[in-house]
């Protein structure tokens, strides 16, 4: 287990230099529900920063009720939304818009 950890440390070394981030924690939760150490380490995983600060710890209900939130995604349901900060703008999924 040691080893897996010592691996995964320098792994996110390695990824942090080869995307010029700097290694200060100033903590960003994504648009996927994960906390990044840094705005900078999630974009450079493609990922939008919805807000500064971790991600809120949200345990939700594996219930499946679609709801379409603010932003245009789909979300499991009420719960899930309100936890990505998003309020309902419909009941069920959003409507798919082609490019």
């Amino acid at each position: 287990m040691l080893f897996v950890t010592a691996l995964f440390l320098s792994s996110l070394a390695v990824f942090a230099q080869s995307c010029n981030c700097p290694r200060d924690y100033s903590p960003v939760c994504g648009s996927n529900g994960k906390t990044y150490g840094n705005d900078c380490l999630a974009e450079c995983e493609g990922i939008s920063v919805l807000r500064s600060g971790e991600c809120p710890t949200c345990v939700c209900p594996t219930i499946l009720e679609p709801v379409c939130g603010d932003d245009g995604k789909t979300y499991s349901n009420d719960c899930e939304a309100a936890c990505f900060g998003r309020t309902v703008a419909s009941k069920g999924s959003c409507p798919i818009h082609e490019l």
